[in-house]
């Protein structure tokens, strides 16, 4: 009797095509593959909470060109569905989630000081490349705030700040996280 392979299961991808922040419209079908909002588009914000409930390899997130501004305010809770993005911890195993812009100069994340841009929860490991952060205000990391596994690769971090008495940089901060720049810029961030 021949044993059969079973393929590993293939990183899911979502590209983006709506620079507006509407979070998915469907919660209870998170990680089925589906990037779905109120709008009939996906948006920035909804193809970051289904890649965050993926599993196997993962999940891609493409991001065209465009100024994508955070609108969702952290005073409507924290979580996916406002303030900051959050690529949170994965249900089981090492999902990578990768964040692909078309070039820092052309694809830019502005939190408008609404929140911090990004924040990677413990044992997350992502990727981030080709975009721009800016725009950040939070206590802990203006623009990025790690506790995972990330990777910043041709990318700018810029004009994010630390709100007074925070920890960590303006631009970045980590804890107990594992961080690495690549080809990348950090400038024009304050921390009081």
């Amino acid at each position: 009797m021949a044993q059969q392979t079973v393929a590993a299961p293939a990183a899911l991808t979502f590209t983006v095509d709506s620079t507006l922040d509407y979070p998915d419209d469907d919660v209870s079908a998170l990680g089925l593959g589906t990037c779905h909002t109120v709008i009939n588009k996906c948006t920035l914000r909804a193809a970051v909470m289904e890649a965050n409930h993926t599993s196997g390899a993962g999940a891609t997130v493409i991001v065209p060109a465009g100024i994508y501004s955070l609108t969702r305010s952290a005073s409507g809770g924290e979580g996916e569905t406002f303030g900051d993005l959050n690529l949170t911890t994965p249900g089981a195993g090492n999902p990578v989630i990768n964040i692909v812009g078309a070039g820092a100069g052309v694809t830019i994340i502005d939190a408008n000081q609404l929140d911090r841009v990004f924040r990677i929860h413990s044992n997350r490991t992502a990727n981030i490349s080709g975009l721009t952060v800016r725009d950040g205000l939070s206590s802990l990391g203006g623009g990025i705030f790690n506790q995972g596994i990330l990777t910043v690769t041709n990318s700018v971090v810029s004009d994010n700040q630390l709100t007074a008495g925070g920890a960590g940089g303006g631009g970045l901060a980590k804890n107990a996280g594992t961080l690495t720049l690549d080809h990348s810029t950090v400038r024009a961030n304050q921390a009081s």
